[in-house]
């Protein structure tokens, strides 16, 4: 589980240059070298994303970066809280229309049912439920 800032960076970093980015043209990663070394838990820089895409300085890409690269570092505590930051719509289409390739825990798909009842999507729903 990811707990520190600099742990996050760190780990953040790998992936995205594992994925074929440029982690030094990358606002968000950029961004985040700054708050990590600023000494904030991996938890309150969640947070602080959160703000940022409140007040239009980010998007929800950041998050969904975040759990694209580190799905299985994140406890299922963080995730559910990411996906919280996300709304409804973005999760509806970076989670179920995309298909990540995880397996959600009940308390995963249990927020995702509401997510997807809040739009009207029933469909997604049942394809959730298998």
């Amino acid at each position: 589980m990811i707990e520190t800032g600099k742990d996050f960076n760190l780990r953040y970093e790998a992936a995205f240059t594992a994925a074929g980015g440029d982690p030094d043209s990358c606002d968000g990663v950029l961004w985040l070298r700054v708050v990590a070394a600023s000494g904030l838990t991996a938890d309150e820089i969640i947070e602080q994303i959160g703000l940022k895409i409140e007040n239009g300085t980010a998007n929800h890409g950041w998050l969904i970066g975040i759990l694209r690269y580190l799905w299985d570092e994140w406890s299922e505590k963080q995730r559910l809280r990411i996906m919280e930051l996300m709304g409804p719509r973005v999760v509806k289409c970076v989670l179920v229309r995309r298909n990540f390739d995880v397996d959600f825990t009940e308390a995963e798909k249990s927020l995702l049912a509401k997510c997807m009842q809040e739009i009207n999507c029933l469909g997604a729903v049942k394809a959730l439920n298998g």
